[in-house]
């Protein structure tokens, strides 16, 4: 089969939620599939230059200009998917991310064509927590976009239960919803010996390392890093001066702490995530699920987390190393008593649940069938 699969920015590397969800599902798709994948090429890295090897069975096309604002509509991407769609004969499309959105939207205007669209978050919520009163103002415009995205989908793919309950609260149609769940590659993310990769990376096996990651230039994620410095920093530091927090990922950051390293984007996040006593996750806000967590206990680390950084995700199969805690005194507490805690691995059924292999059978089984039920994909 034939599949166009359209992402409004280049995922390559995939070092971000968004990232690695898309390059998963097409590396798993691709196996069975012809895909070919277009995209915007703002932010591009070049697909040699990384470590992830060349995918077979996808040919990619990369849409410039590389600006930024032509994510939102680049004419020429969409003249491509045209002649893409017309030249090979293209038996599915799937969208990407919201703002693919009105690229299908138009594909189904002009050419008749169903689409699949893939939902990552609930946008209309992150445009109001990320650009203020502004943001405020579009959210309803975003809403009613979102709204009209998903309800002229063939099926749109949401990532929870608790995102499936609020489409369905602003009006779209059940019926028009799976629930298709974040995953890891199990080949990347399982238990390793911490000392030997620590040797491996030149780090202390005495060290005490508290790790948060994720991309840096994401609202969210630069809000938890400014709760790390002023509410667990301090908290930990009066019970232990010599614990150390590990900060990974894209993005800049004004000030500096001794106890604090930033480490920028790393070749291999598995081997940083192994050399850490715990991971955190300390969100005060965002949507969707969060890839992290899962990856976190993949490698057998206890994740401590606020709600709101583990919604989605706070189900029997996370519950042996996923603590939850609102309050700061009682985070923090949580943290210290992980360095007295081995490496916890998670039950089979984890790993069973969320490998993206498996997670990409079932998207499969629904774009291959022609009546969908609502119960083709359970998620716990």
């Amino acid at each position: 089969m034939k599949i166009l699969i359209i992402s409004p920015f280049n995922i390559f590397p995939p070092y971000s939620g968004a990232n690695v969800r898309i390059y998963n599902i097409i590396k798993n798709v691709s196996r069975n599939n012809h895909i070919f994948f277009i995209y915007h090429t703002y932010q591009q890295v070049k697909y040699k230059d990384t470590k992830y090897p060349l995918l077979e069975n996808i040919t990619l096309y990369p849409i410039g200009p590389n600006n930024k604002g032509m994510q939102l509509f680049n004419p020429f991407l969409f003249l491509k998917a045209i002649s893409i769609i017309k030249k090979e004969k293209i038996n599915i499309i799937i969208g990407e991310y919201l703002w693919s959105g009105i690229y299908l939207l138009l594909l189904k205007l002009f050419l008749k064509k169903q689409y699949f669209f893939d939902e990552h978050n609930i946008e209309y919520k992150l445009i109001q927590f990320n650009h203020g009163i502004f943001g405020k103002i579009c959210s309803t415009v975003v809403k009613q976009y979102e709204k009209m995205i998903i309800n002229n989908s063939k099926i749109s793919f949401c990532i929870s239960v608790e995102d499936k309950k609020e489409f369905m609260q602003i009006g779209i149609d059940n019926k028009k919803m799976r629930i298709v769940p974040n995953g890891i590659d199990t080949s990347l993310y399982f238990i390793q010996n911490k000392m030997k990769v620590r040797k491996k990376l030149c780090i202390n096996p005495k060290e005490k390392i508290v790790l948060f990651f994720g991309k840096m230039d994401y609202k969210p994620n630069k809000q938890a890093v400014d709760v790390i410095r002023r509410e667990i920093v301090p908290r930990i530091l009066k019970i232990d001066v010599k614990v150390k927090f590990m900060i990974i990922g894209q993005g800049h950051f004004e000030f500096t702490h001794p106890n604090i390293w930033f480490m920028g984007v790393v070749p291999n996040l598995a081997e940083f995530i192994q050399v850490s006593d715990v991971v955190i996750i300390p969100l005060l806000n965002g949507s969707g699920t969060r890839i992290k967590i899962l990856e976190a206990i993949a490698c057998g680390k206890r994740v401590i987390s606020t709600s709101i950084g583990a919604q989605g995700l706070i189900n029997d199969l996370t519950f042996r190393n996923l603590i939850i805690k609102d309050n700061w005194d009682e985070f923090c507490y949580e943290i210290l008593q992980a360095f007295n805690l081995k490496d916890n691995k998670p039950q089979k059924e984890f790993y069973k649940q969320y490998d993206w292999a498996q997670i990409v059978k079932k998207i499969e089984n629904i774009i291959n069938q022609d009546s969908v039920k609502s119960s083709d994909i359970v998620s716990r």
